[in-house]
């Protein structure tokens, strides 16, 4: 049962390098002083922090070549923690809040979630489009079918078979998920909360200068 080595590729490596390019700068870019004088900013800033190092984590493991499974099963974790963020925004009860910092109560599930914000929404759906890909994130993260399918390649060794293409797009979409959690935990450690913050204006500036810019490249030709 031989295990298949391989290499980085160009495309890929110079998209992870992209990507931790913007999580250095998105790093420095939140605040760095504040204060923990609510449990919602404890639970938002606590969520931000995973956030961030489950996409540290995906970039490194993408990098090594042989850890590609497990990258893809911090996709969930990950996607969670930027809708459970995002959803403790629209939170007004502090007694629920409090409970949910004490452990007496838990999330709802992540399809309410993404319900809960969308209706809070004054334009567009923001989580909307993701419902269909919940499956196939679980599966990633509880080694469903999306994983074991991908456990041996045509030769019949034992090695992961994601390709380039989509290990190109889960560097982008969680890049995406880090930045929307970031600019999340700015506007709620803001001093104007609902006005858009220095903190996160950088932020979006950025991803805008070094994705979007791309997105659009792409759609003209």
């Amino acid at each position: 049962m031989p295990i298949a080595t391989k290499c980085v590729s160009e495309e890929l490596s110079l998209e992870i390098a992209k990507a931790w390019g913007f999580r250095d700068h998105v790093l420095e870019a939140v605040p760095q002083r504040f204060l923990l004088d609510t449990d919602q900013k404890t639970l938002i800033v606590a969520l931000f922090s995973l956030a961030a190092e489950h996409h540290g984590a995906i970039l490194h493991l993408l990098r090594a070549t042989c850890f590609d499974g497990s990258a893809f099963a911090l996709a969930r974790p990950m996607l969670e923690a930027t809708i459970r963020a995002h959803w403790l925004t629209t939170r007004k009860s502090r007694t629920l809040v409090a409970k949910i910092v004490g452990g007496q109560d838990k999330y709802p599930f992540l399809k309410d979630m993404i319900a809960d914000i969308d209706t809070g929404m004054t334009i567009g759906h923001l989580y909307k489009q993701l419902e269909p890909a919940l499956k196939t994130f679980h599966g990633y993260t509880h080694g469903g079918i999306e994983q074991l399918a991908r456990r041996f390649d045509a030769a019949g060794n034992v090695c992961s078979t994601y390709t380039d293409e989509a290990k190109i797009d889960l560097v982008r979409s969680m890049t995406a998920f880090m930045a929307l959690t970031a600019v999340t935990w700015s506007q709620v450690c803001s001093d104007t909360p609902g006005i858009e913050s220095d903190h996160s204006r950088a932020i979006t500036a950025e991803y805008g200068r070094l994705f979007e810019q791309r997105a659009k490249t792409a759609s003209a030709l």
